[in-house]
């Protein structure tokens, strides 16, 4: 039997990917793992043509089944349009999400967002609040990148944000057994190609880590 529920919600397809992928991967072998997907990702590009909502959709389904995660729930949200006007609604529709399953532990990117993109803030705001709210959930895993990391990276959005000193990261986990999975599971994400490629390209030199900043109760 599984040990416990994940909750890792983020606010696009690919964040799973693109972020925590070894870790959920890891997870997923002794533990029910769940992502829930706050936008549909139609603000992504699309060079191919077709519904962008359902192509992302079966690319995350694709991605989480390399990363071997057992549920993925889609909350249909605007993406690049979470602000404050719909902020209890989203509350609203992740609190029920995590009162019909009571997982100990949630996932999402740190407060900063990691990129910057203020859907990732917003969301990460919300898991925030709902991390402090529910006793069942006792434990938050930020997904962070290092200043190191950061440093080798060029801004590709509007900015991106300082990575985390290496004295602030409470957890590295060492994913280099399941990096060819994240690397499947980026791939998935093919609408993505300027993404993907810039992502895979980056990889190329950075550790096969993966950097937490971990709360408990």
């Amino acid at each position: 039997m599984p040990q416990k529920k994940i909750f890792a919600i983020f606010a696009h397809p690919d964040d799973e990917a693109f972020g925590p992928a070894g870790y959920l991967l890891k997870a997923s072998q002794d533990n029910e793992v769940h992502v829930v997907c706050v936008t549909s990702g139609a603000g992504g590009k699309n060079g191919d043509g077709g519904d962008l909502k359902q192509i992302r959709q079966r690319e995350l389904l694709s991605s989480a089944s390399a990363l071997g995660i057992h549920h993925v729930h889609f909350l249909h949200f605007e993406d690049g349009c979470l602000c404050n006007s719909m902020y209890k609604n989203l509350v609203a529709k992740i609190e029920e999400l995590l009162d019909a399953n009571n997982p100990e532990e949630l996932v999402t990117f740190e407060p900063r967002g990691v990129s910057g993109h203020i859907d990732h803030i917003i969301v990460s705001s919300v898991v925030s609040y709902l991390y402090n709210k529910k006793d069942y959930v006792k434990r938050l895993m930020y997904y962070a990148m290092t200043h190191e990391i950061r440093e080798k990276i060029n801004d590709y959005f509007v900015y991106m944000p300082p990575g985390y000193k290496k004295d602030q990261v409470n957890l590295v986990i060492d994913i280099e057994d399941v990096w060819d999975a994240k690397v499947k599971a980026i791939q998935c994400h093919a609408s993505q190609k300027s993404d993907v490629k810039n992502m895979l390209k980056w990889c190329e030199n950075l550790p096969k880590e993966e950097y937490f900043l971990v709360f408990e109760k």
